[in-house]
């Protein structure tokens, strides 16, 4: 089997100066461009593959990041909008020589029950923590991995998470119908900020912080079919409906075009939320955008910062939120 050794044989260069060139390292030592490409080429040439084991033993890291997520058996295709922001985070994980872990959880109990490898033989440098968990997961994690990272839960401290800022994104919304003269605004979304997830109270929030005190507003449980049906049976010109999320824009949007109701001209229809797959099926929808990517990406290096600078925590952050006009609002 090829080793550094044999490289750095044919490359008239030390062990050392290899093993920078082909697995870089700390400090301030670096290896020439035109070197480098030499000790590559010989590399390739010799056939070489990196021992990870021995690498792992050496520098007591995995290089690997685990991102953990709700995969419960009743819904094991929850949320398919997250594979966005797992894109993100592996583009950014494997551009510094990271690889990205999947952890599918049920209950936290169970796991921590059957001892799963992932919490029991350290085989992470660190995680990501998406979705919603229970209280116990937040603190098990947190004793477990020096640098865990909270991305789009419902933990919220100085360091360490990240989340949509979404009281801005429920306030644009409802100042995008109020800002366009639609005097009755119907807001209809889960359980009126009662939900296991912050986005449904704090979009909730941000909806009330524009509308609250205005006529004419009102709010409307999505599980309540008979109110809904009665909003949905007398819309008019002046009617502008926010929604919790793509999801219920397209059940209200298809529900009243079956009807003969079409955004702008009968009534107006706001998202709270984007998706990639509504900017293609439904890029005419007014709505709140962020893009899942990027929040992936800066997740990813706000945790490889925490892993390699311990001694400088990360601070959490907002992720910011911008509008798209779309064409079911008017003008």
């Amino acid at each position: 089997m090829v080793n550094l050794k044999d490289i750095a044989g044919k490359a008239g260069v030390s062990t050392a100066t290899v093993s920078l060139a082909l697995h870089g390292g700390a400090g301030r030592r670096r290896v020439s461009k035109k070197r480098t490409e030499l000790i590559r080429s010989i590399a390739e040439s010799l056939n070489y593959r990196p021992n990870s084991a021995a690498r792992m033993m050496a520098s007591s890291r995995t290089r690997q990041i685990g991102v953990l997520l709700r995969n419960a058996p009743d819904i094991p295709k929850r949320n398919p909008a997250n594979f966005e922001t797992i894109l993100g985070i592996g583009g950014f994980l494997s551009g510094r020589d990271y690889m990205q872990v999947i952890v599918p959880l049920n209950r936290i109990e169970e796991e921590i029950s059957r001892s799963n490898r992932i919490f029991s033989e350290r085989i992470l440098d660190g995680i990501i923590v998406m979705d919603v968990h229970s209280s116990r997961l937040y603190s098990y994690v947190k004793r477990n991995f020096s640098s865990a990272l909270f991305l789009d839960t419902n933990l919220w401290k100085k360091n360490l998470c990240m989340r949509r800022d979404e009281r801005k994104a429920g306030a644009m919304a409802a100042e995008a119908l109020k800002s366009s003269g639609y005097r009755k605004i119907v807001y209809v979304g889960h359980g009126m900020g009662q939900s296991p997830h912050f986005s449904v109270l704090e979009r909730y929030e941000g909806v009330m912080e524009v509308l609250g005190g205005n006529a004419g507003f009102e709010t409307v449980d999505v599980s309540d079919k008979g109110k809904l049906v009665s909003i949905l049976s007398r819309p008019s010109k002046e009617t502008g409906i926010i929604c919790y999320d793509t999801l219920i824009a397209r059940y209200l949007h298809s529900t009243l075009s079956m009807s003969g109701f079409v955004p702008p001209r009968d009534y107006g229809l706001v998202s709270c939320d984007d998706s990639h797959e509504t900017e293609l099926t439904f890029p005419m929808l007014s709505r709140v955008s962020y893009n899942r990517y990027e929040m992936g990406r800066i997740a990813a290096q706000m945790i490889v910062e925490s892993i390699e600078s311990p001694g400088h925590p990360t601070p959490s952050r907002l992720f910011d939120v911008s509008w798209i006009p779309g064409g079911t609002i008017r003008k």
